[in-house]
C-alpha cells in the first residue's frame, strides 16, 4: 500500500509540472478524463464533501453535499466548533485517502487535520472560561425631561432674553422719554397706557437738577480756571514765589474786570456789563457763601467738606499773597482792587465763623428752589 500511494504521487507531481508548461494540452486532457469539474463548478471537490459512495469515473454526473449546518448554540462542540473543525476535515481527509488524486491542492499527501488549529474550539473554551459578572452592565439612559420643565426651560430663557433688551435700550429709552418731557409732554405708563403724572414729574425734576449743577459746574470752573491763568501771569513777570522765570514787559496790566472774583457773575442775557460798584456791593458774606458752597452739592463731584472750601478760599485771598497781583494792577484801579480783596477777606471770615448756618441756607435755597418750579418727589 505505501509502495502504491508513493507511486501515484509522484505521477501526480510529474503530471503537474508537465501541464505547467502545456496548458492547451492539460486543458484537453483534463476535460477527456472527466475531471473539469474538479477547477470551475462551485459544487466540484475543492468547494463541497465528495460522496464516498461515487467513484472517480462518475464524477461528472455526481452530487456534492454541502457541509453541515451549525448549532443553534455557538458554543456547543458539535456546532460551529467541531463542525466546522472536525467534522469537514475528517471527511475531507477520508476522500482524499480513497481518491489521493483528488483535493491534493487542499489537502496534500501527508498532511494531517492536526496541522490546521482548531479556531471553533479555542473559541468555545474561551467563551466557556467567561462568566456573566465579566460582562458590564449598559449605563442605563435618562428618561427624557417632562414637557412642563421644557416649557420651563424655554420661558425662563425668553425672560432673560427680554430682560437684556431692555437693559440694552434703556439709555436710548431715557434719553427719548427726557427730550418728550422736556418738550411739554407726559409720558403713560406703559402696561396701562394712561398718563403717568408721577412718572412725569420725576423726570422734569431730573431736568432741572442736571441743568442746575451744569451752571453751577461751569461757573465754578471759570473761576479756577481764571485764577490759574492769573497765577501763571504772575509768575510769568518774575513776581510772587515763581523765581527764576523771566519778567515780561509786553504783558499788559491787569484791570478791575480782569480779577476772578469769588461771585456768580451776571446772566448772559443782561442787558450790559456788572459794573465796579455794583460787584463791590455783592462782595458780601450770603453771596460769597452760595458761589463758594454751592457746586459742593452737584452729585458727580468728589466729597469736599464746606470747612474746607472756606480755608482754601482764605488763603487764596490773603493779602501776603495778593501783593503780587496788586503790582500787576493798572495805577487808576489799584485802590479799588484793594479795597475789594478786603472786603473779600472779611467776609470769609465771618462765612468761617457760622459756617453751619450759611450751609443749611443754601440747602433750603435749593428746596425752595425745587418747589417754585411745581414739581414734589
Amino acid at each position: 500500500m505505501p509502495s502504491r500511494m508513493s507511486t501515484r504521487t509522484e505521477n501526480t507531481y510529474s503530471s503537474a509540472n508537465t501541464e505547467r508548461f502545456s496548458m492547451p494540452r492539460h486543458r484537453a486532457q483534463v476535460k477527456a478524463s472527466g475531471h473539469a469539474d474538479l477547477l470551475g463548478k462551485p459544487g466540484s471537490a475543492l468547494f463541497g464533501t465528495p460522496s464516498s459512495s461515487r467513484s472517480p469515473a462518475s464524477l461528472e454526473s455526481s452530487t456534492w453535499t454541502p457541509p453541515p449546518e451549525p448549532s443553534s448554540s455557538p458554543f456547543s462542540t458539535s456546532g460551529w466548533g467541531s463542525g466546522y473543525g472536525s467534522a469537514n476535515r475528517s471527511s475531507d481527509l477520508k476522500a482524499t485517502q480513497e481518491h489521493p488524486n483528488l483535493g491534493y491542492l487542499a489537502f496534500p499527501p501527508g498532511s494531517s487535520s492536526a496541522m490546521l488549529p482548531d479556531h471553533g474550539a479555542s473559541f468555545s473554551e474561551s467563551a466557556k472560561g467567561s462568566t456573566s459578572s465579566d460582562i458590564r452592565n449598559p449605563t442605563p439612559t435618562p428618561p427624557p425631561p417632562a414637557e412642563e420643565t421644557l416649557e420651563d426651560d424655554w420661558s425662563a430663557n425668553l425672560a432673560s432674553l427680554h430682560a437684556a433688551r431692555l437693559a440694552r435700550e434703556a439709555p436710548t429709552a431715557t434719553a427719548g422719554e427726557e427730550y418728550w418731557v422736556s418738550c411739554g409732554g407726559v409720558l403713560r405708563n406703559p402696561t396701562t397706557g394712561k398718563r403717568d403724572i408721577e412718572r412725569t414729574r420725576a423726570v422734569k425734576e431730573e431736568l432741572r437738577v442736571r441743568e442746575r449743577e451744569r451752571k453751577l459746574r461751569e461757573q465754578w470752573d471759570v473761576y479756577v480756571n481764571g485764577w490759574d491763568s492769573l497765577v501763571a501771569r504772575v509768575r510769568s513777570r518774575g513776581k510772587g514765589k515763581g523765581k527764576g522765570m523771566m519778567q515780561s514787559e509786553d504783558d499788559p496790566l491787569l484791570s478791575f474786570a480782569d480779577i476772578p472774583w469769588p461771585i456768580s457773575p451776571p446772566p448772559k442775557d443782561a442787558p450790559s456789563p456788572r459794573t465796579k460798584e455794583e460787584t463791590v456791593a455783592l462782595l458780601r458774606a450770603t453771596p460769597i457763601a452760595t458761589f463758594l458752597l454751592s457746586p459742593l452739592t452737584i452729585r458727580s463731584e468728589s466729597p469736599t467738606l464746606p470747612r474746607d472750601r472756606v480755608r482754601s478760599a482764605l488763603l487764596r485771598w490773603h493779602p501776603d499773597k495778593m501783593g503780587a497781583l496788586l503790582d500787576m494792577v493798572r495805577p487808576d484801579e489799584r485802590e479799588d482792587v484793594q479795597n475789594a480783596v478786603h472786603a473779600v477777606l472779611r467776609a470769609l471770615q465771618v462765612i468761617g465763623k457760622d459756617l453751619p448756618r450759611f450751609w443749611d441756607a443754601i440747602l433750603k435755597a435749593m428746596e425752595d428752589e425745587k418747589n417754585e418750579a411745581g414739581v414734589t418727589r
